[in-house]
């Protein structure tokens, strides 16, 4: 299925996910129109909210007032960083789609250098980092060991230093979309993808304003939905395991076969538990690794929608909830018009609010 662009004279989309970023919304805002003015075509930039309670949706709503090109979004509750651009993504409408974080570490100058090489053919022109100021050591280490881990465990290359801070063509946003996968490792699957790409380095500059809230536990389940997703290297280790504590087994039974033969002293209870306790942990390994399997098969066949939005801030969704005013001296019923506008009255979900849902239809604008 090819997804149109339900909006040709849009060149280019910027989607910005954001999750309590107020601190950062207002000179984020001025970079993007600052931006929007040097690019080469028509923009729109489109705010994912994702479930904020600081009043990031709002910002945006008075910055669409100004400059209509600000497009907000607004998720149901926080679905995390990768589902949120994911919606951005299904909502764009541009010839090219530049997705960026919201808290200024991205900056606005090289999406100019992407669109250059956008213009002379590439399909993706993705960030590469290469000065990290902001990091400390720790994150530094483990980010280049996890790039290693995963481009030996991985039939797909991944380039290191690579984020979320990419443009994509049209047909590459279009393929993207048609990867319906709950666990998402979005750079992963861009790189899956394949198509024409190039690296545009970059400096990271300090976050603006607020905390990372990717903590410890999330950059570690991060990582664990990527080697899951790109590999089935935790199988196949659980396999050559198997075989080598088999091996071990024949070699200790040959040993053992021959101490008896030579009337020497076998081992005893020590062994035995040794072993026990041995093949059972490795069987019980074996089997989480094809539990975490099997919870992503039924992660999948649930069919959930990948994410859900709502419209308007509370304020404006009580204005429209409203109820009518009353007519006096009109006939009525039990049954009559007032139970008929009750009916009418509650909206029922309709593919715009949900995302890749269970019959991967692209939700239209």
């Amino acid at each position: 299925m090819v997804i149109p662009n339900a909006a040709p004279e849009v060149c280019y989309s910027i989607v910005v996910p954001a999750y309590n970023e107020a601190g950062s919304l207002p000179a984020l805002i001025k970079d993007l129109t600052w931006l929007m003015g040097e690019l080469d075509g028509a923009c729109e930039v489109l705010v994912v909210d994702d479930g904020s309670s600081d009043g990031t949706y709002e910002m945006v709503r008075t910055a669409q007032v100004a400059d209509p090109r600000f497009r907000p979004i607004r998720l149901s509750r926080n679905f995390g960083h990768q589902v949120a651009l994911t919606a951005g993504l299904v909502r764009s409408r541009g010839a090219a789609v530049v997705t960026m974080d919201a808290d200024r570490q991205h900056p606005v100058e090289t999406v100019l250098e992407m669109a250059k090489h956008w213009r002379n053919g590439y399909d993706v022109a993705y960030g590469v980092m290469v000065d990290r100021p902001s990091e400390s050591a720790f994150k530094k280490a483990t980010s280049d060991g996890f790039y290693k881990l995963i481009n030996t465990m991985s039939r797909t290359p991944m380039p290191p230093n690579a984020g979320d801070f990419r443009l994509l063509d049209r047909q590459v946003v279009d393929a993207f979309l048609r990867m319906p996968e709950r666990n998402r490792y979005i750079r992963g699957m861009i790189s899956w993808l394949g198509f024409e790409q190039v690296g545009v380095p970059y400096a990271c500059a300090p976050r603006y304003a607020g905390r990372s809230t990717y903590t410890l536990r999330r950059m570690v389940r991060f990582a664990a939905d990527a080697l899951l997703s790109f590999s089935n290297w935790t199988l196949r280790a659980g396999l050559a395991l198997g075989f080598t504590i088999s091996g071990l087994a024949v070699l200790v039974g040959l040993v053992t076969i021959v101490m008896k033969v030579t009337s020497q002293t076998v081992p005893g209870w020590a062994t035995i538990v040794v072993a026990v306790s041995f093949l059972g942990g490795a069987q019980l390994m074996v089997l989480g690794v094809i539990g975490e399997y099997v919870n992503r098969v039924y992660e999948e066949v649930k069919s959930r929608p990948l994410f859900v939005t709502q419209d308007g801030s509370l304020a404006e969704r009580a204005g429209h909830r409203l109820p009518p005013p009353v007519q006096f001296g009109a006939e009525s019923s039990g049954n009559g018009s007032h139970g008929s506008h009750g009916s009418q009255a509650r909206r029922q979900a309709t593919p715009q609010h949900l995302g890749l849902a269970a019959h991967r239809d692209v939700p239209a604008e």
